[in-house]
């Protein structure tokens, strides 16, 4: 809608905090409250020329994590447990995510996060993603396997290459980053635990988890 705010959320689907994120923004979006660019990136890219560490890897706060996921998952009122093969290998799937028409990125992104985080899929297996598009998506069978083709491209591989290291570009070291554009220069908010932050920032009031709609 014109004259929302544009906020981009650069995201992997094997960030728990993404999902938390993803799901937040999308139904402000949907309240008419705020324009969302999804920004599907590689994680594993960004830890490691940040010199960031992954979370599991530091045994204090593996521990907290487990809590806070918890507590998080209560609060936003969106079910999420570690799965079984955390930290999935999602590079396939940020690729489909890639190179996916716009329309459908935003049901296949929260049906990978649900895979994942409350089904305890692999979503590194083909089949599994090939499925998921069959159930969100209108694509043929054939559109399916031609889209799958296109993964292994350069073209596919350099463009989320390309959106990686614009993120680490603009300050990014882990997910979800969201960036918001005030008077022209570029504002990062890290994780989804700022809301608070973020909305008042653009204008808008943080109304919790779950936003009134907009009169505009």
């Amino acid at each position: 809608m014109a004259g929302l705010k544009k906020v981009e959320l650069f995201y992997d689907v094997v960030s728990p905090y993404s999902y938390f994120a993803f799901k937040v923004l999308t139904r402000y979006e949907q309240a008419n409250r705020i324009s969302l660019s999804l920004r599907p990136f590689f994680l594993g890219g960004i830890m490691n020329k940040s010199g960031n560490s992954p979370p599991l890897s530091i045994p204090n706060k593996a521990k907290y994590m487990l809590k806070d996921l918890k507590r998080c998952s209560d609060y936003f009122k969106i079910p999420a447990t570690l799965p079984s093969t955390f930290p999935a290998n999602t590079l396939t799937a940020q690729r489909l995510l890639t190179a996916l028409p716009d329309k459908y990125k935003s049901v296949v992104t929260d049906k990978l996060f649900e895979t994942i985080f409350q089904e305890n899929k692999d979503i590194s297996n083909n089949d599994v993603l090939k499925e998921i598009l069959r159930k969100n998506s209108d694509l043929s069978d054939s559109q399916i396997e031609s889209l799958f083709a296109q993964l292994s491209s350069a073209e596919v591989k350099d463009k989320l290459k390309d959106t990686t290291e614009e993120a680490l570009s603009r300050g990014a070291f882990g997910a979800p980053t969201i960036y918001v554009n005030i008077n022209g220069e570029d504002q990062l908010i890290f994780g989804s635990d700022r809301f608070h932050i973020l909305f008042p920032l653009i204008g808008q009031t943080w109304d919790g988890p779950f936003p009134s709609k907009s009169k505009l």
